[in-house]
């Protein structure tokens, strides 16, 4: 028997199984109805509904007006940054230039 015949035998063999009793599907069917009924229910099966409907709860809004604050002065602090590397990279090209020039004259 070669390898490649190893998989039909398996398959063959599933076939072969007995089917579970309709009884276990049906335990299954109400274990899974339950447990989406208590999902539906509780609190975040109606957060999940209100996000899906595009709804918001009211109280969202004080948390983007106390970070705006926050977020214009990283923005600042960003700006300033940009402009102290802009600066710095200016005078690391000063510094290459008058080498260059002093290597070469």
């Amino acid at each position: 028997m070669t390898y490649t015949r190893q998989p039909e035998l398996f398959v063959k063999g599933i076939s072969r199984l007995p089917a579970p009793p309709l009884s276990r599907y049906l335990v299954f069917m109400f274990w899974l109805f339950l447990t989406a009924l208590i999902v539906v229910k509780s609190p975040l099966g109606k957060a999940l509904a209100d996000r899906l409907a595009g709804r918001y709860p009211e109280g969202d809004g004080h948390l983007e007006s106390d970070l705006e604050p926050i977020v214009h002065q990283l923005e600042d602090r960003v700006l300033d940054l940009e402009e102290r590397l802009e600066f710095a990279e200016r005078l690391i090209q000063q510094q290459k230039e008058r080498d260059r020039l002093q290597a070469g004259g």
